[in-house]
């Protein structure tokens, strides 16, 4: 008898094309090669662009969707507005951020295309943010790089440089292999919800409460609050959905309970809400203060230069204003139109809406992926509002987004899920144990009977949600 609420179920290991470029993601080494700035993720995505790009569209990867069609107009967007804006540096400019963008979105749509692959992406993900912990701890204590000192004795190569903020909290904000600590802080808040609700069922809930903790540690060792939040925001979630697991609409109405609170701040409130609602939550409220500048002033411009942007060039503020955008949203508006913005907010929101919405039983393998993904794109969302992606962060959470895309055109067998129970037994709530799963263990070793008679994997998990 399996007493564990664990399913054994055999490991897949992940497409050695994705290993490659999720390690190379975390090697802070770049050179130069005339007026290309290169990264080892951006040489290997740069070798096999073009094949992947071919049989993307030619449907070798699952059938195409429309985030492939966005996201692809989205950079041919971008590349109008340079030409208009700055058509000395269109193609090198272009050209990288499509290596970033699409790259890392092409290579986790290649690689990832069904359940136990994208568990074999998660599983990796989580190898690679425990093991920055003890160089987060020594960082944080020091104000040492462990990794980039190591890298930056290579003759001919560079690392990344320590952006020496002041300390907050006692500690030196831990970069360990990123440009920025809230950089480190945001790749490693993208893992709590990827790692608790998708591994469920299928890995103990000792081990995912263990490595949701990581990431905590990991955030809270960057000293920066848009991460931090960005995870708590993921736990908050995961608590809300074993709360109101009885209830059948419990995200509809979560969004509606959150869209009227909103309202009445932002009607009650003498500032914007998002800005009163972030000053609480900084650690510093002078970043709060600046994002709210940078939101009235980002909003300015592009009122001036609503279809093309002003690319790289400076865009109008205050003297005493810095330059830096960090908002990642308002950036790409100022800086390539509000087609742009839409267009890439379209992105997220059709993964939100349109992944597997209503096909996947509750419960089941599929479902679960859906959930924690879905999660986590909020999280990216809300982050992205506090935060300007540059390196190889933003390949990575373009790999995320690609990553879930399988569930486009993914589909269960409605004979190897669990048959919905006519009246379900009353559950007690008990956070932080139980999973993702369906009402009962009987239902769920019979799906897994079937689908060993027919020589495929479970879709369903072996513990309830709420029990």
């Amino acid at each position: 008898m399996n007493v564990s609420g664990v399913r054994p179920i055999e490991k897949k290991r992940l497409a050695p094309l994705a290993v490659v470029l999720l390690v190379s993601f975390v090697i802070p080494a770049n050179f130069q090669i005339g007026t290309l700035y290169l990264t080892p993720s951006r040489i290997v995505i740069l070798c096999v662009f073009p094949f992947l790009f071919i049989k993307l569209f030619s449907g070798a990867y699952g059938r195409i969707i429309i985030n492939d069609i966005l996201l692809l107009v989205f950079i041919l967007w971008m590349l109008t507005a340079m030409l208009i804006n700055n058509p000395d540096l269109a193609i090198v400019f272009v050209g990288l951020q499509t290596l970033s963008i699409y790259g890392g979105y092409m290579v986790a749509r290649a690689t990832i295309r069904s359940a136990d692959d994208f568990r074999a992406f998660v599983r990796f993900f989580g190898v690679i943010v425990i093991f920055f912990l003890p160089f987060a701890f020594y960082e944080s204590i020091t104000s040492q790089f462990i990794i980039p000192k190591i890298i930056s004795a290579i003759p001919g190569i560079s690392s990344i440089s320590d952006v020496n903020y002041e300390r907050r909290l006692g500690l030196d904000r831990a970069q360990v292999v990123f440009s920025h600590p809230i950089h480190f802080g945001f790749y490693c808040s993208m893992l709590v919800g990827l790692y608790y609700v998708c591994l469920s069922g299928v890995t103990t809930n000792a081990k995912r409460l263990v490595v949701v903790m990581v990431c905590l540690t990991n955030c809270v060792l960057s000293v920066s609050s848009g991460p931090l939040l960005s995870a708590l925001i993921q736990i908050g979630l995961i608590a809300y959905g074993k709360i109101t697991y009885s209830i059948e609409k419990q995200w509809k109405l979560l969004m509606g309970g959150l869209a009227a609170l909103y309202i009445a701040l932002e009607i009650y409130s003498t500032y914007p809400a998002l800005y009163e609602i972030s000053k609480r939550l900084a650690l510093n409220s002078a970043t709060a203060q600046n994002r709210y500048l940078i939101f009235e002033y980002g909003s300015i411009q592009v009122g001036k230069t609503p279809w093309f942007g002003v690319g790289l060039n400076d865009w109008e503020r205050p003297f005493w204003m810095k330059e830096s955008i960090d908002n990642q949203w308002m950036l790409v508006a100022v800086q390539f139109g509000l087609p742009a913005f839409i267009l890439l907010l379209c992105v997220f929101l059709n993964s939100l809406i349109r992944a597997g919405g209503g096909k996947f039983k509750r419960g089941s393998d599929l479902y679960n992926i859906r959930l924690g993904w879905n999660i986590v794109l909020i999280s990216i969302m809300l982050t992205l509002a506090t935060v300007a992606l540059f390196g190889e962060v933003i390949s990575m959470t373009f790999f995320v987004l690609g990553a879930g895309a399988f569930l486009f055109y993914a589909r269960e067998d409605d004979a190897v899920t669990s048959a919905p129970v006519a009246n379900p037994p009353k559950r007690r709530v008990i956070l932080g144990d139980g999973d993702f799963e369906d009402e009962d263990d009987g239902a769920s070793q019979s799906g897994s009977s079937t689908a060993a008679a027919r020589g495929g994997p479970s879709l369903t998990g072996g513990r309830t949600l709420l029990r």
